[in-house]
This record gives structure tokens, sequence and C-alpha cells, in this order.
């Protein structure tokens, strides 16, 4: 256990209610390799989530981020954070396919079923009442222990996301190609498929949060955008500041970057990394 580590453990000990007050300090003391104070854009975005669910008048969140700069993880830490938070929470998740639905909700139960060995900081630390509820076998469907109802899905499009209603909605990177972005009939079916099944689920003080690269200016972030007007609240993140230097070096370097977006369009480069889709 490294200092940062034996800090965080400290901490719990102390001040259990911190993690609960902190959206950041609970995804830090889960990933504490990650979530690092000199990231600050990563405060930012988790502070920014929180202020979001604890209340203000919009309903839906659009997060527009970079690759590989924690969009997925935060999704995920988020997730597990507001089942405890409250345990009467209904979470459902929408990623680009079956595959990755499933990589989202194993990383959510699994964080929540985790035990502590040793001086591990562990979910149950925080959340003790929290847990999945016994004999529940689908990683992508569960319950929670006190719970009469489904507390979470994890779905993509084409599969089921019936019979469940939920309060919040999280939907994370639905788009992964340029060839998706540029397709007007691919982009159709992603917004029917968002409306007619994802958007019917909701139910009481329910809230949206998109969270996703930039494509093209009608893939799903931009036309919630376009469509929800001032109900929306739009966070974006852009890896190349206006003054030329990055957002994060930590996670993307300049030369990294560089090396990475040579050979790329660049449309899809401002799209992606600045998220200014300019087609």
């Amino acid at each position: 256990m490294n200092k940062s580590e034996q800090s965080l453990l400290a901490q719990v000990a102390k001040r259990p209610d911190l993690f609960e007050d902190s959206f950041y300090s609970f995804a830090k003391l889960m990933h504490p390799r990650f979530y690092l104070d000199d990231r600050e854009y990563l405060i930012d975005m988790c502070n920014r989530l929180q202020a979001f669910i604890y209340g203000n008048d919009k309903r839906f969140l659009v997060m527009t981020v970079p690759p590989r700069h924690g969009k997925s993880l935060t999704a995920q830490n988020l997730t597990a954070w507001l089942f405890g938070l409250d345990n009467r929470n209904k979470v459902m998740t929408g990623s680009y396919n079956e595959r990755l639905s499933g990589i989202f909700a194993r990383s959510v139960r699994n964080m929540i079923q985790t035990e502590g060995v040793g001086n591990n900081i562990v979910y149950g630390d925080i959340f003790p009442d929290t847990k999945v509820k016994y004999g529940e076998a689908s990683a992508s469907m569960w319950s929670l222990a006190g719970s009469d109802e489904v507390n979470y899905l994890a779905t993509s499009p084409g599969a089921t996301a019936t019979g469940l209603g939920v309060n919040t909605l999280i939907i994370d990177d639905i788009i992964k190609s340029a060839d998706e972005a540029y397709n007007e009939n691919r982009l159709q079916d992603l917004w029917e498929w968002y409306n007619n099944t994802m958007m019917q689920r909701l139910e009481g003080d329910w809230r949206v949060i998109v969270i996703m690269t930039r494509w093209a200016t009608g893939d799903l972030a931009g036309r919630v955008l376009a469509d929800y007007g001032d109900k929306v609240e739009h966070i974006s993140y852009s890896a190349v500041q206006p003054d030329g230097s990055m957002l994060c070096d930590a996670v993307l370097d300049a030369e990294t970057f560089a090396l990475k977006t040579q050979e790329m369009n660049p449309d899809i480069i401002e799209a992606n990394y600045n998220q200014k889709p300019i087609d």
C-alpha cells in the first residue's frame, strides 16, 4: 500500500461520510491510481456530475470527453455511488453493444461485491448496507438486498430494456466509429432507440446522463442538445486547450496525441478530441 492509499484508509476510518458527500472522493477511493488530485479535469467532472445528480433545474446532462480520459470508468463509479447513497435508486445504463454493456455491468457489480483483504479499502467500507441481493445470478440485471424491484439493468441498442422503470439513465459512449457517425440511418436508429426505448423507462424524479466522445453534429449528444434546449446542461472537455497545452499530460501528452492522430481525418480529430464536430 502506497502513501496515498494509506492516507485514504485513514480518512475512511475518521470520516466515512466524506465519501458519501463527495463523488470525487468516492471515485478516488475506488480507483486511487487513476483519480489523482493533479488530474484537475477529473475533479471537475466528478463535481459537476454530483451537482447535476443533487439537483438543478436540468433533466439532461451531456458530457463530451476525449477518448481514453475516463468516461466509462467515471460512469461506472457514478452508478455504484448512486446505489450507495440510496438503495432505492434504479439505474439503467446503455452501452455501444452487448459485450460492452456486460463489461460495464460486471464492473459495477464487482465494485459493490468486492470483499476487503488486509487493509484494502472496498465499497463496503463506505456503504456497508448496500449489497447485491443474494441469488441474483445475472450480471446485467439485478436487485439490491432489501429491494422488491430490479435496481439495475445494463443494455444496448437491440437488447432488452422492457419491464423496468428507472430514475437515472446513463448512456455511455454509444458511437465507436466514423462509419457509424456519418451513416444517417445508423444515427437515426440510435435516436429512435434512445427515444422509443430508453426514455420510456424513466419515472419519478428522473435524470438522463449522456457521456460520450463527439463524432458528428447529428450524433446522440448533438441531438439531445438540439432537441431539449434549456433542459440540458452541457459540459465539454477538449484534449487540446486554447493555448495549445493538453487537458491532462498525465493522461494524454502532446507527443502521444500527435502520433495517435497523424493519420486521422482532421474533422474526426476535432470532433473526437476537441468536441467540435464540423461535418
